[in-house]
C-alpha cells in the first residue's frame, strides 16, 4: 500500500511539473476574452535591451540672458528629468545628454504616443510671490522654477482632490522661508502661485502662509485658466512645471519608438542556451544517479517552475542581460546544491551504511555546507542591490530569489522526494547510482554515530552488499 501510494505521488508531482511548464512557456487565449495569458516567462518586464520602448530626444536652449553654460545646466537637470519620467514606473528609463545641447530619455515598455514626451516640452514658468499681480502691480518673485527638486501628479484623499505634490531644493527652501518671512508682514498674509507669465490670468492658487511648507499640495483655483480636477490635467501641468524647473527651454525634435537593442536573434540565442544549460544538467543528473537522478531532476523543474513565477509577481524586477545572467547562474547554483547532496548521499553508502541511513546522513552532512555557501552568496546579494546602480539591482534581486528557493528544493522539496522514494525501493542501491569497494561490509543499524566511521574503514572482508 506505502508503495502504491508513493508511486501515485510522483505521478502527481510529475503532472504538476508538466503543468508548471506549460505555464511557463505557453500562451494561452483567455475564454470569452480578447487577452492572452502569455506565460511566466513572457510576463516578466523586460528591459531596453530585450523588451524595446520608446524614446524622446529634446533640444534644449539657455533662456535670454543667462550667462551659464549650455552643457553645465543640462548636466545639472538630468537629476530633474529622470524623476519626473521616473513617476510613470517605467520598467527601465535612461535620461542622457547627447551632443552638446540635447536631452535623450529612452524608456522601456512605453510607445511614441506617451503623452509624458509631449507634456514635458511645454514648460511653464513656477512663480511665488507674497503679492497678487494686477495691472498695476508687478509682484517680486522669490520662489522660481529652478528651487524647485520635484514634482509629481497626486491625489489627497483628505480634501478628495488631485493636486500638484511639490518639494523644493536647499536653496529652494531658503527662499520659501524669506517668502513666508516677507508674506507674514502683509495684510492678508498670503502667498500666491503663478504659472507662466506672472499676472492675474495665470494665477494656479493662492495659499495662507501656514499652508506653505516643503511637499506643499498644490491644486487650481476654481474658475481659473489651470484645472486640477482629474489626474490627466495634473499630470500635465507637473510635467510643464518641471521642464521649466530644468532651467534650459526643451524642444521636442523626435520621437519614436524603439526595438530591443540586442534584436531577436539574440534573445533566441540566450532561450537556447538556458535550454542546453537544462537539458545538460538532467541528462547529468540520470546518468550519474540514475532514479536518484530523475528526483533531481524534477526537483529543479519546480525550481524552474516556482523562478520564473516569483520573478513575474515581484514588482522590482526587469530583466535584461544582465538578468537573464543572473537567472543562469541561480540554475546553476540550484543544480550544483543538489550535486553536493547527491554525493553526501553517495559518500555515506560507499562507507557501509544502509541505503535509507545514507540518504539521512546525506541530507545531515550536506545541510551546513549549503546553507553556509547560500548565505554568503545571499549577503553579498544584499550588497549589490544596495551599492550598485539600478540596472545591475535586477541581478542581486534575481540571484537572491534563486538562492531562497535553491535551499529550499535542495533540502526541504527534495527530502520529502527521498522519504517518498525509498518506500518503493529502500534496498536496491544500483538504482540509485549507488556502489561500494571490494571488502566494505554493511554497517549494522546498531552501530553509534560517533564510530561508525572508524568501523566502516576498519571492517574488511564480505562481498559488495546492497
Amino acid at each position: 500500500m506505502l508503495k502504491r501510494n508513493s508511486i501515485v505521488k510522483f505521478v502527481f508531482l510529475a503532472l504538476i511539473a508538466v503543468l508548471g511548464i506549460l505555464l511557463c512557456v505557453c500562451p494561452i487565449s483567455l475564454p470569452n476574452s480578447t487577452k492572452t495569458y502569455n506565460g511566466f516567462l513572457y510576463s516578466i518586464e523586460k528591459g531596453l535591451e530585450l523588451g524595446g520602448g520608446a524614446y524622446a530626444e529634446y533640444e534644449c536652449t539657455l533662456p535670454a540672458g543667462s550667462p551659464d553654460k549650455i552643457e553645465d545646466v543640462i548636466d545639472a537637470s538630468l537629476y530633474k528629468v529622470r524623476t519626473a519620467f521616473g513617476t510613470e514606473k517605467y520598467t527601465e528609463l535612461s535620461v542622457s545628454r547627447c551632443g552638446e545641447n540635447k536631452i535623450r530619455v529612452e524608456a522601456a515598455k512605453a510607445k511614441d504616443t506617451d503623452y509624458a514626451f509631449w507634456y514635458f516640452e511645454d514648460g511653464k514658468q513656477f512663480s511665488m510671490t507674497y503679492e497678487a499681480a494686477s495691472d498695476s502691480v508687478s509682484p517680486k518673485v522669490i520662489v522660481k522654477s529652478t528651487d524647485i527638486d520635484n514634482v509629481k501628479a497626486d491625489y489627497s484623499y483628505d480634501t478628495s482632490a488631485y493636486g500638484l505634490k511639490v518639494t523644493f531644493t536647499n536653496e529652494g527652501l531658503t527662499n520659501l522661508e524669506k517668502l513666508k518671512t516677507d508674506a507674514k508682514k502683509t495684510a492678508d498674509k498670503k502667498i500666491y502661485v503663478y504659472l507662466g507669465e506672472v499676472n492675474s490670468s495665470n494665477l494656479l492658487n493662492e495659499y495662507s502662509v501656514s499652508d506653505v511648507d516643503n511637499n506643499m499640495f498644490l491644486t487650481a483655483k476654481s474658475g481659473g485658466t489651470y484645472s486640477t480636477t482629474n489626474y490627466s490635467d495634473v499630470r500635465e501641468l507637473a510635467y510643464s512645471i518641471t521642464s521649466a524647473a530644468t532651467g534650459v527651454n526643451l524642444t521636442l525634435i523626435s520621437v519614436g519608438n524603439i526595438s530591443p537593442k540586442l534584436g531577436l536573434n539574440v534573445q533566441l540565442i540566450l532561450e537556447i542556451c538556458l535550454l542546453i544549460i537544462i537539458v545538460a544538467s538532467f541528462v547529468l543528473f540520470v546518468v550519474r544517479y540514475r532514479e536518484l537522478g530523475l528526483l533531481g531532476a524534477l526537483s529543479m523543474i519546480l525550481f524552474a517552475v516556482l523562478d520564473l513565477f516569483l520573478l513575474q509577481s515581484i514588482p522590482l524586477i526587469t530583466l535584461n542581460v544582465a538578468g537573464v545572467v543572473a537567472i543562469a547562474l541561480g540554475y546553476m547554483i540550484a543544480f550544483v546544491s543538489h550535486m553536493i547532496l547527491f554525493e553526501k548521499m553517495r559518500e555515506e553508502y560507499a562507507m557501509g551504511k544502509k541505503l535509507h541511513l545514507s540518504c539521512k546522513g546525506g541530507f545531515k552532512k550536506a545541510l551546513w555546507p549549503i546553507l553556509d555557501s547560500h548565505f554568503i552568496l545571499a549577503i553579498i546579494c544584499v550588497f549589490m542591490w544596495i551599492f550598485l546602480p539600478g540596472s545591475l539591482k535586477g541581478f542581486a534581486i534575481i540571484m537572491l530569489v534563486a538562492l531562497l528557493l535553491s535551499v529550499f528544493t535542495t533540502l526541504a522539496l527534495m527530502r520529502y522526494f527521498v522519504a517518498t522514494y525509498l518506500r518503493i525501493n529502500s534496498t536496491k542501491a544500483k538504482r540509485l547510482g549507488f556502489r561500494r569497494e571490494e571488502g566494505v561490509k554493511e554497517i549494522s543499524e546498531e552501530v553509534s554515530e560517533e564510530n561508525e566511521d572508524e568501523v566502516a574503514n576498519s571492517v574488511v572482508g564480505g562481498g559488495n552488499n546492497e
